[in-house]
């Protein structure tokens, strides 16, 4: 029995719901397919693959040589290591904006796995100080899937507005490069001159640690303004919109989200700030770049001259690098992985 363990990024995906496809809840938009499709791709080689947890079901001999593959689940190595499992790769999903102690461990999970994958291999935002960089590998956040969702996409009854959607967090370091501050800044000031809608979890719990934040305490009146409240589908809310303020984390070299393929698939032209290096992976012709303005009075003032023939360019060209050889390694991981299931290969 060939045995392939991969361990999702926290306890909601155990018992197999990292695959389930069938889950409406966890499997909004789509965005568990990618793991549905890298398990049924390594179930054609010839293995038999489950969530980690499912581990105990077997003996020790049985154990030994199976395949180990993390999502960013922090375990304890050592006790990996005992069960004698081939620790194949880890993926570090996160920047270290969020998650900074995973990647001061970079040292230690380079030494004990065979694969690493981070977003970009320079160092940018990290260190690569101990770190055995042979091991590294450029990771491209998985996607569902190569082409638009048509019924979002071909949506024409879209309010000349501006969305976003993300839940609030407090940054807590990277100043001058976390965008959390910008997008509330942004967001506010922009809303003052054309209409922005605001949608995601937690904006309006303003007695919480992480609402204890200067900038989100000098806005929160805007912020209340402007909020639309959660949503169940990314997609269903971004296709009536003709524009989504599309703001990163973290200006971090190779760190590209979903937010920016959301904007995709639903043919909503992004507005973006990102990564400086953005451009060598999504074409320029896709999105609005974010750099160019330098105030929100200039970015309105475009917003509202823009042609319809405008963003109908941008939008065909959205779905054009959809469907290119570009975009595959976003959204067929298996691509990246099967070279390196030869122990050779991966040493």
């Amino acid at each position: 029995m060939r045995l392939f363990f991969i361990d999702p990024p926290s306890e909601a995906f155990d018992e197999g719901r990292f695959f389930d496809i069938h889950n409406p809840l966890l499997n909004r938009d789509d965005g568990l397919l990618p793991f549905y499709n890298l398990k049924k791709s390594l179930e054609s080689e010839g293995y038999t693959v489950m969530t980690f947890d499912g581990y105990d079901k077997y003996k020790a001999e049985e154990l030994a040589g199976a395949l180990y593959l993390s999502f960013s689940r922090k375990r304890d190595l050592s006790a990996l290591k005992a069960l004698k499992l081939r620790l194949f790769s880890y993926f570090l999903l996160e920047p270290p904006l969020v998650d900074k102690k995973m990647f001061d461990s970079l040292p230690e999970l380079t030494k004990n796995f065979e694969n690493v994958f981070i977003h970009n291999l320079t160092g940018d935002c990290y260190s690569l100080e101990n770190v055995d960089v042979k091991k590294l590998r450029k990771l491209y956040w998985p996607q569902p899937h190569g082409f638009v969702s048509e019924k979002h996409w071909n949506n024409q009854d879209r309010m000349h507005k501006v969305v976003l959607i993300n839940g609030h967090h407090k940054p807590h370091s990277f100043p001058g490069r976390e965008l959390y501050s910008q997008r509330i800044i942004w967001a506010t000031k922009l809303s003052r001159l054309m209409e922005v809608d605001l949608y995601g979890r937690g904006w309006l719990k303003k007695l919480t640690r992480s609402s204890l934040w200067l900038v989100y305490i000098k806005n929160y009146q805007r912020i209340k303004e402007i909020y639309k409240g959660p949503c169940s589908s990314k997609l269903d809310v971004i296709s009536k919109y003709k524009f989504y303020l599309c703001f990163e984390n973290l200006r971090m070299d190779g760190y590209i989200t979903e937010k920016i393929f959301d904007c995709l698939y639903a043919g909503t032209v992004p507005i973006y700030w990102g990564g400086e290096d953005i451009e060598k992976w999504i074409p320029a012709d896709c999105f609005i770049d974010m750099r160019k303005f330098a105030t929100p009075l200039e970015l309105s003032l475009y917003l509202k001259s823009i042609s319809e023939s405008e963003v109908k360019n941008l939008k065909e060209n959205g779905k054009k690098f959809l469907g290119s050889e570009q975009s595959k390694a976003y959204f067929n991981m298996f691509v990246s992985l099967k070279p390196l299931l030869n122990p050779e290969a991966a040493s």
